[in-house]
């Protein structure tokens, strides 16, 4: 009887295991503990696959993001917090990293992929110049991390930040930069971006800071191999001091 007894409860067991592991997501996403959790901000519609995979599409402020594909990583068993390995796709977005989120935070780690920049500014709808930019932002092994409080009040400030950032055929207001590299380095309410860029015959190099309050501080220079190859914006946009060399320092808002 003892033999059956286990049987009985080693079946039950891996039939109830069963159930859990293939509940659908779309009877998760309507618990409102699964809501809750979500920076409010976020909205999600048309969910499908189950709860450990399955993918939906995602809503920022009501505005469209994409289609977010997740795989649930076992390593949140050990850590206490949810991960996802997770996938965005979108017309001009494509997207890759593992997310963690606890009641605290949400981190970003190993995020690799292109965005354009139109898709960007039409998510955020920010009145910033750079609503008239074009060009194509490659990521390269970044880490963030934000807090859920920020999260709440649609505040997207990191308080952790590495990794590298391309941008590249980037267009605004005549300025062409082929290729700009940019390295953040973030010291709490202020983000340093390190620039690196290059065109044809010359270079631009420098620094842009970036606050928490939405301000900016350019400290630029432009130098080119001779004078024939010193771009034409370089001269209206920045402040020439040699026939090879130009500087640009101003301070914003963005």
């Amino acid at each position: 009887m003892k033999r059956w007894t286990g049987v009985i409860v080693l079946f039950l067991s891996v039939t109830l295991l069963s159930l859990i592991w293939h509940f659908p997501a779309s009877w998760v996403a309507q618990h409102s503990w699964v809501k809750q959790s979500l920076p409010k901000p976020m909205t999600m519609s048309e969910v499908d696959g189950l709860w450990w995979q399955g993918k939906a599409k995602i809503s920022w402020q009501h505005r469209p993001v994409g289609t977010v594909e997740w795989q649930w990583h076992p390593v949140g068993l050990v850590t206490g917090s949810l991960v996802l390995n997770l996938k965005l796709s979108a017309p001009k977005a494509h997207l890759e990293a593992q997310v963690s989120a606890d009641t605290t935070e949400v981190a970003v780690k190993n995020m690799n992929g292109t965005f354009s920049l139109s898709y960007l500014s039409n998510l955020f709808k920010s009145a910033s110049i750079l609503q008239a930019a074009e060009g194509d932002v490659v990521l390269k092994d970044v880490s963030s991390a934000l807090a859920q409080a920020s999260l709440s009040r649609g505040e997207a400030w990191p308080n952790h930040l590495k990794g590298q950032m391309v941008l590249v055929d980037f267009d605004l207001m005549g300025i062409h930069l082929p290729l700009l590299k940019v390295t953040p380095e973030l010291n709490s309410e202020a983000m340093t971006l390190r620039l690196n860029g290059t065109g044809k015959g010359w270079q631009l190099t420098g620094t842009s800071l970036v606050t928490a309050n939405h301000r900016f501080q350019n400290n630029l220079v432009l130098t080119s191999k001779t004078p024939q190859s010193f771009p034409s914006w370089g001269g209206v946009m920045m402040q020439k001091t040699a026939p090879n060399k130009a500087v640009l320092k101003n301070t914003g808002r963005w």
